[in-house]
């Protein structure tokens, strides 16, 4: 699957799932004969940038292997500070399940990916409670956030900066900040910031009840804590924050695959991954939470 590498056209671009001018995605339809399961992909950019472009020359061996791929843009931090990037890709599952007969879905057979920011995103859908709105008056909102697997590529599973700087050891917390309306690290270590910064680390949100994990980082996994001054570009795909996530998914006997730099290569073995989860695990519940 590796050498497929061509560049997919989208089947529909820029369909709109909110109310921000941000809130769009594009669909590539997969060539099968009955419901594909899906790939719901989040860009990277540090909540700073990022398009939904970019996934386009992956996507192609996700449909060579029979599964449809959505790629969404969300609201940047410069736009809103958390929880607002997650929210709008949690409604970004809830959406493509309504759309599961027009688009000749699986809405049981729903994984999410990103890489970087967007990675961080897809594990926090992941691993946290279901936002549905059961009570709600939006259909849409009424639709779990469940899924069956995550695969994400360089993403920090935490953003306590307490954790970052006993694990990974810089001081340098560039677009972390901007996404949590902090200025400085001091402000970011505040007791009220932390706490937001706890629930937006998908690390925190990891129970006994919570989908197999595929994470893959570019970067080899060297000695710990880092250098204060390391900047920000220089830790935040550091694989050691994969390696953390396994640790906690070890103990809670869930499924973890970590790979880095120096073993074997990914795409195959996430296709692999992918077409194993959605054969053996449909989305389950876990817990309930009300939209903030």
């Amino acid at each position: 699957m590796a050498g497929v590498g061509r560049t997919a056209e989208p089947t529909l671009t820029d369909v709109r799932y909110g109310p921000h001018q941000r809130n769009v995605l594009d669909f590539y339809k997969a060539a099968a004969n009955g419901p594909s399961p899906v790939l719901i992909f989040f860009h990277g950019g540090g909540f700073r940038g990022g398009d939904k472009g970019s996934v386009r020359q992956a996507a192609d061996q996700y449909l060579h292997a029979g599964i449809a791929v959505v790629s969404a843009n969300y609201r940047l931090s410069q736009q809103a500070i958390y929880p607002a990037p997650m929210l709008d890709g949690a409604r970004v599952v809830q959406f493509v399940r309504s759309k599961a007969r027009d688009w000749n879905i699986n809405a049981s057979q729903v994984a999410v990916s990103g890489g970087s920011a967007g990675g961080t995103m897809a594990l926090w859908i992941a691993l946290h409670d279901d936002l549905a709105e059961q009570a709600g008056p939006d259909p849409v909102a009424r639709i779990s956030t469940r899924v069956s697997c995550a695969s994400v590529k360089n993403a920090p599973s935490s953003m306590d900066p307490e954790f970052i700087l006993k694990y990974v050891g810089s001081t340098n917390f560039g677009a972390m900040l901007a996404l949590h309306g902090a200025r400085t690290l001091e402000e970011y270590r505040t007791p009220k910031l932390r706490k937001q910064a706890l629930d937006a680390s998908p690390i925190e949100h990891a129970t006994p009840d919570d989908p197999p994990l595929f994470l893959w980082y570019g970067g080899a996994l060297t000695p710990t804590p880092l250098a204060a001054d390391t900047p920000f570009s220089g830790w935040i795909h550091h694989p050691r924050f994969g390696e953390l996530l396994k640790e906690k998914y070890d103990k809670l006997g869930l499924e973890c695959h970590f790979l880095h730099r120096g073993k074997p290569a990914a795409q195959d073995a996430e296709i692999e991954f992918l077409r194993k989860c959605f054969q053996a695990r449909p989305a389950s519940p876990k817990g309930s939470a009300q939209r903030r």
